[in-house]
């Protein structure tokens, strides 16, 4: 039995690694440690330790190895999170003790193109969910072995293959909670850490005149008010705006308990259109088929994209708008008659459902010593 240490921070980078510690767990002792978002997220407590780091240095965990109350693990897994975090700071620690490193990525061009440069933050293997994240990276990590990339697929999608994700279930729980939940069709805005009220005011402006009356599904960042309480009054106002329909805050949804929260997967998965700027959601959105619309306004482009662009526009999974005329257009459509996206997503977003085990393949071949050869698992 082999020690692992899986760190997490943000949502998306947490989904990435979770499904693969808790496969590892079968056979590994596996600790995690979660900072940020990530602390909050890991609500269930799993049949392992756990230790939470919230703003703590990494040379603080090094401290618990240094003072015996921590063992070095046999093999290293982190997140790439935005900002780096614990995770990336601690590779090149891991790397001057001898300990293999592995990084699972969550987005095509995230935080392993920008964070994790320069090279002394590089891994001993980095997983990529395809093709198109591999030329990525391998643009941005000049010099970086070939055959330490691999394409995985992405854990975090391995769940949208189970029965979990069934709409009419879904939409029962949905109207059990919300009794006045319409019949209609439901556009799904998924929100951001920095800029988002101004997509959703386009959002909204363009919804007000489509024909027939919509459910408007809401979902804010899990750190939107504390990143970005500026926009909090200005979301408000947007909101007001919307006569068209009925109007969900998910935020605000009574519950009696915890594990009746509907997630974001599942408000997708019964939508008719997903909106948000560049959210993870909108590849979610391409693994249950639905009319995905990216609002994409030119100083967001740059400030979040930069030179790598939107992989949903290389991939041709979402339509793209960057003035609020296309915006308008692109809600009609979606609305109307269709975007024609289906043949890219289903080329792009397959789901073989595997992509965890994939994973956690790598991690142990590092832990039996042997040598990595680049596998194409897709």
């Amino acid at each position: 039995m082999a020690r692992i240490w899986a760190i997490t921070k943000d949502p998306g980078g947490h989904a990435a690694v979770w499904p693969v510690s808790e496969m590892l767990t079968y056979k590994h002792s596996v600790l995690n440690i979660s900072e940020g978002a990530a602390v909050e997220i890991m609500n269930k407590p799993p049949n392992h330790l756990r230790l939470y780091l919230g703003a703590w240095d990494p040379q603080d965990v090094l401290n618990l190895v240094d003072t015996g109350q921590l063992n070095l693990p046999d093999v290293f897994v982190t997140s790439a999170c935005s900002g780096g975090g614990v995770g990336m700071y601690l590779i090149p620690k891991m790397k001057a003790r001898g300990v293999p490193t592995v990084v699972v990525t969550d987005f095509w061009a995230g935080a392993q193109v920008k964070d994790f440069n320069p090279s002394k933050f590089w891994p001993s293997a980095i997983c990529v969910q395809d093709e198109l994240a591999k030329k990525f990276l391998m643009r941005a990590w000049r010099g970086y072995p070939e055959n330490n990339v691999h394409i995985t697929g992405q854990p975090a999608f391995d769940e949208y293959a189970s029965l979990k994700f069934d709409k009419q279930r879904i939409l029962k729980q949905v109207k059990r909670q919300i009794p006045d939940f319409k019949d209609i069709p439901t556009v799904f805005f998924a929100g951001q850490l920095q800029g988002s009220t101004e997509a959703l005011s386009s959002l909204i402006r363009a919804l007000n005149v489509v024909p027939n009356p919509i459910n408007l599904v809401l979902s804010k960042h899990p750190r939107f008010h504390t990143h970005s309480p500026e926009e909090n009054d200005p979301w408000d106002k947007a909101c007001r705006e919307f006569h068209n329909g009925y109007l969900v805050y998910t935020e605000l949804i009574s519950l009696k308990s915890a594990s009746e929260k509907i997630s974001s997967d599942e408000w997708v998965c019964i939508s008719d259109v997903v909106v948000s700027m560049h959210s993870t959601l909108l590849a979610t959105a391409g693994y249950f088929r639905k009319e995905c619309v990216s609002i994409l306004f030119p100083d967001v482009e740059k400030r979040d994209l930069g030179k790598w662009g939107l992989p949903y526009e290389h991939l041709d999974t979402a339509v793209v708008c960057r003035t609020h005329n296309q915006v308008a257009e692109a809600l009609r459509d979606a609305l109307r008659g269709g975007l024609g996206l289906m043949a890219n997503q289903k080329k792009h977003f397959a789901l073989p459902g595997d992509s965890t085990e994939r994973v956690v393949r790598i991690v142990e071949k590092l832990i039996e010593g042997g040598p990595l050869i680049c596998e194409n698992y897709l």
